[in-house]
């Protein structure tokens, strides 16, 4: 097992070299921002990510669309002292009564998104951006007109607020419908911090604020959230599918900032749904090429190609009864360069969109902004159905496929620990999201 202090070295290397290619200014300098003083402070004066606040008025607000009644009592999730998550919510016959996701990869609900239902389809997903990187990825996106779901993370919206903005689908009243690139967006959290570790709070705020600050800079609000890691048990489905939201002028808090009206959150509808999870039947594991050493093992390129080889000729997942969702990020340049190298590949054998597309859900904002779907010839096209009320399934069939390769060319794996817990340090789990954020957290406190 990694120590903390070796992580926190190698940390700082991906830091230091990100840090180079850094011009811009920090947050809340690189952007003209309406609401930067409501949103947390991003980091901590020791380099990582904080967690979003629950004392505020916006939170106070948020918390009381919650029926708590509805949410189960299930205890918080603990680490131990490699970072390891402690299993509260599982029994001492390792059954997994909260249906955590994280402890065997398995456990789903009905609402959660798990993989396309239409066989021949590659749900295209990409976690933990913006970053400093993603032109790289865009561009090439952009040039074969190819779309993707884009999970973000609050604080790197933060630092990042034109890339978020290229990628997104702009909306404003004034101008009723714009595309940037037009990726599916989605929220990943504030913090990427594992959600079954956090208060229920704590679970309302990480989500609130993400959603919060996509709508500053990209107009829209996500139906959709991804937990990081996939952390995530009957409590947190809970919460998050109960958090409806609507954009409304609150007084109240018009009276901290008079001059500037902003644009908050209140309650809709009983027939508006909170969050919706997606999370994946595949998974790349190509955030672990920095850490080598992990117990996963870092995956290198060739495994990585010899992944997508064996999801692309066997027939196990070429003839599935279902399509798939990938799990891969926006982190570095290996993940985006092994994103590009390999979705020719996919395109040839699979028809590659994002989720919103692929589970038939044409309104994946609040908005009334209508988004591509599946249609039964196989083609991508708006649907014929123009009510952004109407309710689509996103039932999954629960199904999860077996490992096949010793490289993790499958779901996330369910090896635990002798304590219980999965394998993977959960410290590296919130700071994989940006190598460079810790050093940018110095530079802010610094400034």
């Amino acid at each position: 097992m990694r120590s903390t202090l070796q992580i926190l070295a190698l940390l700082g290397l991906a830091a230091t070299t990100a840090m180079a290619q850094v011009s811009a200014p920090f947050y809340p300098d690189n952007w003209n921002w309406t609401n930067a003083t409501l949103y947390p402070f991003t980091f901590l004066s020791t380099g990582g990510a904080a967690i979003a606040p629950t004392n505020t008025t916006l939170v106070e607000g948020w918390i009381n669309l919650v029926n708590w009644s509805a949410v189960p009592d299930w205890p918080v999730n603990t680490q131990d002292a490699n970072g390891d998550l402690v299993f509260t919510g599982v029994n001492n016959n390792a059954t997994n009564p909260s249906c955590n996701w994280s402890y065997d990869g398995f456990c789903n609900r009905t609402t959660d998104v798990m993989e396309c239902p239409t066989p021949g389809v590659w749900g295209l997903t990409f976690d933990d951006g913006p970053t400093v990187n993603d032109s790289l990825l865009y561009d090439y996106l952009d040039s074969i007109n190819q779309k993707a779901s884009l999970f973000y993370i609050g604080i790197e919206v933060a630092q990042y607020p034109a890339a978020a903005k290229r990628a997104c689908q702009e909306f404003s009243e004034s101008n009723r419908f714009k595309i940037n690139s037009g990726h599916h967006i989605s929220i990943h959290t504030w913090s990427h911090h594992m959600m079954t570790t956090l208060t229920n709070y704590e679970v309302v705020a990480e989500l609130k604020y993400t959603e919060m600050i996509i709508k500053e800079v990209c107009g829209i609000t996500p139906k959709y959230f991804r937990p990081p890691l996939g952390d995530m048990d009957d409590r947190v489905r809970a919460i998050a599918m109960q958090l409806v939201r609507n954009h409304d002028q609150m007084t109240s808090i018009f009276k901290l900032r008079p001059q500037k009206p902003i644009i908050i959150y209140s309650h809709l509808p009983p027939y508006i749904q909170g969050y919706t999870p997606i999370i994946w039947d595949l998974d790349t594991n190509d955030w672990t090429n920095d850490w080598p050493t992990l117990p996963e093992t870092g995956v290198t390129a060739t495994q990585e190609d010899a992944n997508f080889t064996i999801w692309t000729t066997e027939s196990t997942y070429v003839n599935a009864s279902h399509g798939h969702i990938c799990l891969q990020h926006e982190l570095n340049n290996f993940t985006m360069s092994e994103a590009i190298k390999n979705i020719p590949i996919l395109k040839k054998v699979y028809n590659v969109m994002p989720v919103a597309s692929c589970i038939g859900q044409s309104y994946p904002y609040l908005e009334d902004i209508q988004y591509p779907i599946l249609q039964p010839n196989g083609s991508v096209a708006l649907s014929a159905n123009t009510s952004s009320s109407t309710s689509i399934s996103t039932t999954s069939t629960g199904t999860i496929l077996s490992g096949v390769s010793s490289t993790s060319a499958t779901a996330k794996p369910s090896s635990l620990s002798s304590t219980g817990s999965r394998a993977g340090p959960s410290f590296l789990a919130s700071a994989v999201f940006g190598g460079m954020s810790a050093l940018v957290a110095l530079m802010v406190t610094v400034a």
